[in-house]
């Protein structure tokens, strides 16, 4: 059984290690990718289609949204909620398990899939499974598991959709740390204003395991956040409280990997351009 534990994001476990530790870590259809723009395939992929995520619905739907710091991220776990991401061309309704991010040390740097290959500062997962699953556990290593990216970059102002868990920051400091929220985090809300320009690829998990079973989307449109607001991701630690020393929870991305033979779709529907086509993907 894989040592969930031996991996880490610098040093001898960091992610050049990872196909040492984890061999599939090693395979050839790997996360993140570099998305080089002109490159991508123009076609119809269909716009997203969201039930059961805007806050009312959260609040409706009694869930209970929790804030955690796993040593490698904050997640924010949404149990009892029951949003759910369909269109788009995915095979089916997938159900939002949890999200987390990934950022750097400052601002130059942090995003994990990289855009005609420049780094943003930081970017959000959706993670999902398929509804034909009773939850994300179940689902682990089946086929067409789905992950949304959304990238960030620094803007002058605050983006209160995200305040709305990192308000909690420091109740999360370390690793272990647990807080509920007071309040839904509307899934919706995350993403950029344009919704329907997106990437599409086949790969993996960003991180140990490494299962290559992922429909990513990646919006095309970054979301801002303020410089204040990054800061906040910077103060936790990836350390239980009373270790020695404390690591700070910076730089915690996975570079790109070879995208080797596969292909990048570019959803184009709302565009009118000559050359897109419709394609079945799954």
């Amino acid at each position: 059984m894989l040592n969930m534990q031996a991996w880490s994001y610098s040093g001898e476990t960091g992610p050049q290690h990872w196909g040492r530790i984890i061999p599939q870590c090693a395979s050839t259809s790997q996360s993140p990718i570099d998305i080089v723009g002109r490159d991508a395939v123009p076609v119809e992929l269909g716009d997203l289609s969201f039930v059961g995520c805007s806050e009312r619905e959260l609040l409706d739907s009694g869930h209970n949204a929790k804030l955690v710091n796993d040593g490698h991220s904050i997640q924010v776990r949404h149990d009892g909620a029951n949003c759910v991401i369909s269109g788009g061309s995915l095979p089916g309704g997938y159900k939002v398990d949890h999200f987390h991010l990934h950022w750097g040390s400052d601002s130059s740097k942090g995003s994990e899939h990289t855009l005609d290959g420049k780094e943003l500062s930081a970017e959000l997962h959706i993670v999902m499974h398929s509804t034909e699953y009773e939850n994300q556990r179940s689902a682990v290593g089946k086929v067409n598991g789905t992950v949304i990216g959304i990238l960030i970059e620094v803007g002058q102002t605050s983006n209160p959709a995200y305040d709305k868990f990192l308000d909690y920051h420091k109740d999360v400091l370390y690793r272990g740390d647990v807080t509920n929220l007071d309040h839904p985090v509307p899934i919706i809300d995350l993403f950029p204003t344009d919704k329907s320009s997106y990437y599409r690829y086949m790969g993996s998990v960003t991180s140990p395991p490494c299962f290559e079973n992922v429909i990513w989307t990646v919006l095309k449109e970054p979301v801002q956040l303020s410089e204040t607001q990054m800061e906040k991701f910077r103060i936790l630690y990836m350390s239980e409280a009373g270790a020695s020393p404390l690591v700070r929870m910076v730089d915690n991305y996975r570079p790109p990997q070879p995208l080797n033979s596969r292909t990048v779709y570019r959803n184009c529907g709302n565009e009118t351009d000559s050359a897109k086509t419709t394609v079945k993907l799954f």
